[in-house]
C-alpha cells in the first residue's frame, strides 16, 4: 500500500500533513489541488486528524491555489482559534513549570506545545488538546499535592489519591477551569505500559536528560533519541491512529538529526523495538518518511481503525501484552491487568479503607462489562456501516484518513 493508492482528498492531507514538505510532495500536492475535490470531506479529515494547523500553513505557503475563498476563511478562522487555545496552553505549562521547580521536583514536558515550539519555534502549528509532564516515580505523591493544591482537580478526595498503590498505572489526569477556559493535564510517572521494562527505561529517560528553557521556565528535557522514542512508542500504543503523531514523527526524522544506533539499541533493550518498528513503517508508508534501511522493511500498522469502539482498551493491552519480552513480564502485566485496582476503580466507588480489598473483586467486574458493552457498540456499528455500503452513500466518519489506508493495505 502506498499514498497514490488513497483517494484525493485523502491523499492531499498526507502530503500537507508534515511540516517538512519535500518538493517532490509540494509538486504532486499543487496538481492534486488543480483538479476537482471535495473540500466538505478534506476539512473532515484535518480536523478529526489533529492537523489543521500545518495544513493550513502549507496552502497559505502556496497561495491557495484551487481552494475556495470560503474554505480559506473557515481554516483560517479555526486556526486562529487554535492558536489562542495553544498560547493559554504555553501559559499554563509555565506556571505548572515554575510550581513544581519551586517545590523541588523534576519535570520533563511532553507533546503539546513544548514539542511544537521544540520542532517549529511556534505553538500555533499543533492542535494540543492538554498538558502532558513527566515527573519521576519517586516523587508522584509530591507531584499530586503540587497540583491538587495550585487549583487542579481529580476525581479522588486528596488523602484517597495519595495512598493508592501506582502499580496498575503510569499516569493520571487533572482539570482546571478558569471562567470559560479549561486545562487538562496528564501527570505521567511511566513512559508506555506497567513493567519492569518500562521502569528502566524512564530511569534511563531521567539519566539522559538535560536542563532547558520552556517558555522561560527551566525545566528537563529528553535526549532527541528518547523523545523520538517516546513519540514511536505514543503512536503504537494508540494503534497509529492520528495522522497527527505520525507528522511528528515525520517532521522529527526531517528537522531533527538523531543517532539511529543508539535509538536502535534503546529499543531493543527495553522491548520497544516492535513498537518503534510499527510506528515508523507506518510512518513511511503513508507520509513517505525517508528511513534508516533496518526500518524500510516494517509493515505498517494493519488491521486496526482510529474510530471509537475498534479502539478497545482490550486491544491496547494485547498489543502492549505481544511487545513485552519475557514470560514473567507477559504475567505481571496480565495480573495488573485483569485484577490489581487502577484509578478508575477507586473513582468508580468509593470504599471505606476496612473494604478496600473489595476493589480486587470489583475490577475484573468492571472490565468484563466494559468489554461486552464496547464489543455491543461494535457489532452496532458494523452493521451500520455494512448498511451504508450496500446503498453505496459516502461515510464520512468511517472513511478516515487512516482507516481507509488500512482497508486498502488489507
Amino acid at each position: 500500500m502506498t499514498r497514490s493508492d488513497v483517494s484525493p482528498e485523502d491523499r492531499l492531507c498526507l502530503l500537507l500533513a508534515p511540516k517538512d514538505v519535500q518538493p517532490c510532495s509540494r509538486d504532486l500536492a499543487l496538481k492534486l489541488l488543480e483538479g476537482p475535490l471535495r473540500w466538505e470531506l478534506i476539512l473532515d479529515q484535518v480536523v478529526h486528524e489533529g492537523i489543521l494547523p500545518i495544513f493550513f500553513v502549507n496552502l497559505r505557503r502556496f497561495g491557495f491555489p484551487g481552494v475556495p475563498v470560503d474554505v480559506q476563511r473557515w481554516l483560517e478562522a479555526r486556526f486562529k482559534l487554535n492558536a489562542v487555545r495553544n498560547e493559554f496552553l504555553a501559559m499554563e505549562l509555565a506556571r505548572v513549570l515554575k510550581l513544581f521547580g519551586e517545590a523541588g521536583i523534576p519535570v520533563i514536558p511532553l507533546k503539546g506545545v513544548a514539542l511544537s515550539e521544540c520542532f517549529y519555534g511556534d505553538t500555533s502549528l499543533r492542535v494540543c488538546s492538554d498538558l502532558d509532564i513527566l515527573v519521576p516515580r519517586s516523587l508522584v505523591a509530591r507531584s499530586f499535592q503540587v497540583l491538587l493544591r495550585n487549583r487542579y482537580d481529580a476525581c479522588l478526595p486528596e488523602e484517597t489519591l495519595i495512598r493508592i498503590p501506582l502499580g496498575n498505572a503510569i499516569e493520571y489526569v487533572f482539570t482546571r477551569s478558569d471562567g470559560l477556559i479549561g486545562c487538562r493535564l496528564e501527570l505521567h510517572w511511566g513512559m508506555f505500559c506497567v513493567s519492569s521494562n518500562d521502569e528502566s527505561a524512564a530511569a534511563e529517560v531521567w539519566r539522559e536528560s538535560k536542563p532547558a528553557i520552556f517558555f522561560g521556565i527551566t525545566a528537563r528535557r529528553m535526549s532527541p533519541e528518547w523523545e523520538f522514542l517516546y513519540l514511536a512508542a505514543h503512536a503504537a500504543r494508540h494503534r497509529c491512529e492520528s495522522l497527527k503523531w505520525l507528522a511528528d514523527m515525520h517532521d522529527a526524522v526531517s528537522l531533527r538529526p538523531f543517532d539511529w544506533e543508539r535509538l536502535s539499541d534503546a529499543a531493543r533493550r527495553h522491548g520497544w523495538a516492535p513498537a518503534l518498528e510499527l510506528s515508523l513503517g507506518t510512518c513511511g508508508a503513508l507520509m513517505g518518511t525517508v528511513l534508516p534501511p533496518q526500518f524500510v522493511r516494517s509493515a505498517p500498522c494493519r488491521g486496526c481503525s482510529n474510530r471509537g469502539p475498534l479502539l478497545l482498551q482490550v486491544v491496547v493491552d494485547l498489543f502492549i501484552f505481544r511487545q513485552l519480552k519475557g514470560g514473567r513480564n507477559k504475567l505481571s502485566f496480565f495480573f495488573r491487568r485483569a485484577f490489581l485496582p487502577n484509578f478508575s476503580d477507586y473513582s468508580l466507588v468509593h470504599l471505606p479503607h476496612s473494604l478496600r480489598s473489595l476493589y480486587y473483586l470489583l475490577r475484573p467486574f468492571r472490565l468484563a462489562c466494559r468489554c461486552g458493552f464496547q464489543l455491543l457498540r461494535f457489532a452496532k456499528t458494523r452493521q451500520r456501516f455494512r448498511q451504508r455500503r450496500a446503498r453505496n452513500q459516502p461515510d464520512s466518519a468511517s472513511a478516515s484518513l487512516i482507516t481507509e489506508s488500512h482497508k486498502l493495505s488489507n
